[in-house]
């Protein structure tokens, strides 16, 4: 019910000027706008710092990149002829390259910070804890995609991951009759790292939204601030 009186409040202020809207005691289209422009800058600020620090990806279970699933499956065989050193290495040296790529990210996201329109804003500051999240994907991930790839492959070719991937999947794939290992480690390690980029930065949106200390422009504040008594 609450929600429905932001939505209808804030349908109805979209339609006044903004002099009206000060004259109302309610935040103008540009302030609800720029404050939410301050609070993405700085939540995907705060995602790509997290991720591309040291061990970013590597030292934290809910975004590090496992093995691919296919030779997950056969873990225990590659284990047992004696290869489970580099299946550790490969792991390692896989997170390392997302947490390069991870670093890249920013300006990605403050291009489509600039191309967010009056009613993206009102969406964002009306919908779920992740609406910001669930824009940037929307509006970016093929970019994101077209960016982390070629970082991903260069900072696996740093790695030597492929070197890794192929002498695993070599020695495992010459076993009678197994189902070939064959995942485009590429794209693989772009889509985790991706999937890892998103769901922190999902993390740092709602922190935003529920702790005002985190609001850290006076626009962010009156705007933030303002929808939290609408709760």
């Amino acid at each position: 019910m609450k929600k429905t009186i932001i939505v209808l409040v804030l349908t109805t202020l979209f339609a006044f000027k903004p002099s009206q809207t000060r004259q109302l005691g309610l935040p103008s289209t540009d302030d609800i706008n720029g404050a939410l422009k301050d609070a993405l800058k700085t939540a995907t600020g705060s995602a790509t710092s997290f991720l591309s620090a040291p061990g970013g990806y590597l030292d934290h279970p809910e975004y590090k990149i496992p093995i691919p699933p296919d030779m997950a499956k056969a873990e225990t065989k590659i284990r047992a002829m004696g290869m489970g050193k580099q299946v550790d290495d490969m792991v390692i040296k896989m997170n390392r390259a997302a947490e390069d790529a991870a670093g890249q990210a920013a300006a990605i996201f403050i291009n489509a910070i600039k191309n967010m329109t009056l009613n993206d804003g009102k969406n964002i500051l009306t919908g779920p804890n992740n609406a910001a999240t669930m824009y940037f994907k929307n509006a970016t991930y093929n970019s994101l995609y077209g960016l982390f790839s070629p970082v991903i492959k260069t900072a696996l070719d740093k790695y030597q991951v492929p070197q890794y991937y192929k002498e695993i999947t070599t020695s495992y794939n010459k076993v009678p009759f197994v189902k070939p290992l064959q995942t485009d480690i590429v794209k693989y390690a772009t889509e985790k790292a991706l999937d890892g980029l998103f769901s922190r930065l999902a993390i740092e949106e709602k922190s935003i939204r529920d702790n005002p200390a985190l609001r850290t422009s006076d626009l962010m504040k009156q705007v933030f601030g303002w929808a939290d008594t609408q709760k």
